[in-house]
């Protein structure tokens, strides 16, 4: 029989109000679990989250540290302008540039640590970096606060994206020690050169006296014996054959004894020099043409062209060391040479229709010592040279040296 049959009505309703309650409580509570474990499970994620944001937080802050670092300590200055020229902002190698606190320098016009002549180059710069898309570059001389000139290339470019009006970035690149190690570089290429100069006029000096001596001390020794040995064989014509036969060996050796005697007084200064630079290029190309058996022609538009010394000297070892290397490396069946002298101008030409250079593998072998050779003694006469050649079109040589009014020889 069922546990509720003798229950009234009423007992009833009251247990299935019991039952009601009770099934609500064990309802709400299963409800309250459901919820507990949500909240533990969106705690657990934003712990996590909370934990990746302070990891990121700490790589943004290392990031600004390095940043910063790096900006503060650059090599270069940075310094932030608006439209007027007030430092919005600036690193410490600018500050230190400036020879002031950054701090204080924030507000102040950069235009009061310019030079008085850059003040107008800055101006100028600043316009054309408000009105120009692309970087500005010029170079301005900056003052420090205590009064110390520097030199400062600056290169800047307009940023419109800031809220408080358009302003400027710039770099501030410190050229001063740059530009006394080229000064300095470029005084001792000129004592080098001064000493290159003067070495080489002791030189042209000493081949001259040597080759006087040796022509005339040398010379008219073996003429004098020559001479003699002459005498002595006729003297002995009629008297010993055998003697006769060694006279004449020693005059034979007297004759090649004379004739290198005079080689090694022409290559050490041709003494056709002294008649001008024009007779001794001409003599140069007969023996040129004697020796080496190549084409050689040679103009001018002055015969009795006269020329300081060292300028004809010059020019001569220009050309003999250009036909020594024509010879030695170009392959060339012609060969023209011009020397023109026109508008205070000495221009000479050497032209051939060789191999020609490949001047990247010229320049890569640093023991190719004729061209750099030729190009110094251009520069010792206050010259130029240039090389115009490309492999298997020949190459054409030209020396410009300024000079003064034509000189002509005295009739």
């Amino acid at each position: 029989m069922d546990a509720y049959s003798k229950f009234s009505k009423a007992q009833l309703i009251e247990q299935i109000h019991l039952l009601t309650t009770e099934l609500n409580e064990i309802k709400s509570s299963n409800e309250y679990c459901m919820m507990a474990h949500e909240l533990r499970v969106h705690q657990t994620e934003l712990e996590a989250q909370n934990q990746e944001l302070r990891e990121m937080q700490n790589v943004l802050e290392l990031a600004r540290d390095r940043y910063a670092d790096l900006y503060d300590f650059a090599p270069v200055g940075y310094v932030t302008l608006d439209q007027h020229g007030i430092i919005k902002d600036i690193n410490l190698t600018g500050a230190t540039l400036l020879g002031r606190e950054r701090a204080l320098l924030l507000g102040e016009s950069f235009h009061h640590w310019l030079d008085t002549e850059s003040v107008p180059v800055f101006a100028r710069h600043l316009k054309n970096v408000h009105s120009l898309p692309v970087e500005v570059t010029d170079e301005i001389k900056v003052k420090s606060r205590q009064g110390q000139i520097r030199t400062v290339n600056i290169t800047s470019l307009a940023n419109t994206s800031v809220k408080n009006g358009e302003v400027c970035r710039s770099i501030l690149v410190d050229l001063t020690e740059r530009m006394l190690i080229e000064e300095r570089l470029r005084l001792s290429k000129e004592v080098l050169r001064d000493l290159c100069t003067h070495h080489e006029t002791v030189r042209e000096e000493e081949r001259r006296k040597v080759a006087r001596e040796i022509h005339d001390e040398l010379g008219q020794a073996l003429l004098a014996l020559k001479m003699d040995v002459a005498m002595l064989s006729e003297s002995l014509n009629d008297v010993s054959p055998l003697l006769l036969r060694k006279t004449s060996s020693m005059m034979n050796l007297i004759n090649r004894t004379v004739e290198s005697v005079r080689n090694i007084a022409t290559n050490l200064r041709p003494a056709v020099l002294d008649l001008g630079v024009v007779p001794a290029l001409e003599w140069l190309i007969d023996e040129y043409i004697k020796h080496v058996g190549l084409n050689c022609i040679f103009e001018t538009n002055e015969e009795d062209l006269e020329l300081p010394d060292e300028v004809s000297t010059g020019i001569f070892r220009i050309v003999q060391e250009s036909l020594t290397n024509v010879a030695r490396h170009a392959r060339a069946s012609r060969v023209e040479i011009s020397l023109i002298h026109e508008n205070n101008e000495l221009c000479l030409i050497v032209k051939d229709d060789g191999i020609g250079v490949d001047e990247g593998k010229r320049m890569a072998n640093r023991k190719s010592f004729g061209l750099t050779g030729i190009r110094e003694r251009a520069i010792m006469m206050g010259g130029e040279l240039s090389l115009d050649s490309s492999p298997g079109k020949g190459a054409t040589l030209t020396v410009v040296v300024p000079m003064g009014k034509k000189e002509k020889k005295a009739s």
